[in-house]
């Protein structure tokens, strides 16, 4: 009987190039996020992710703007902290970056939903002609007209 043609995952990790690239990538950040967590206020440690350290820097994606304020005031104490910690004894200074709305939706998986018929937006127009709130029928009349160029 042959055995499954069917890689360790651990294998896999340690072999494949590409893999063990991004898997020594994530450790790295993960190590740098351990490591700021310790030294980071608990209100400001949820949001706020380590980026990567780069000569001398260590690149931080806030949150909100509020955190990358509140980072940036801190950041004199954060680097004395971080510089007694081994992996950041190199450290010079802090870069902090809001992390935009654009960068949050990429993150997550965008919907895709199907097209309104033509039957149905025609209702919706009929619906604005039947209503006698003027702002809510031309707020009707503008959905037809927008579900119609998707």
């Amino acid at each position: 009987m042959s055995e499954p043609n069917i890689k360790n995952v651990q294998d896999l990790l340690r072999h494949n190039r590409g893999v063990k690239n991004l898997t020594d990538k994530a450790g790295k950040i993960q190590e740098l996020q351990r490591a700021l967590t310790l030294v980071l206020p608990t209100m400001l440690a949820d949001y706020c992710q380590a980026r990567r350290f780069d000569g001398g820097v260590l690149y931080l994606d806030a949150a909100t703007g509020s955190v990358a304020t509140q980072l940036r005031f801190i950041q004199s104490q954060l680097v004395q902290k971080l510089q007694k910690i081994a992996i950041f004894s190199t450290l010079d200074r802090i870069s902090v970056r809001v992390q935009t709305p654009a960068q949050a939706m990429r993150k997550q998986s965008k919907r895709k939903t199907p097209p309104v018929s033509a039957e149905n937006r025609q209702l919706l127009q009929e619906a604005a002609k039947g209503i006698s709130d003027t702002a809510l029928a031309e707020s009707l009349r503008t959905l037809a007209k927008t579900l119609e160029g998707l």
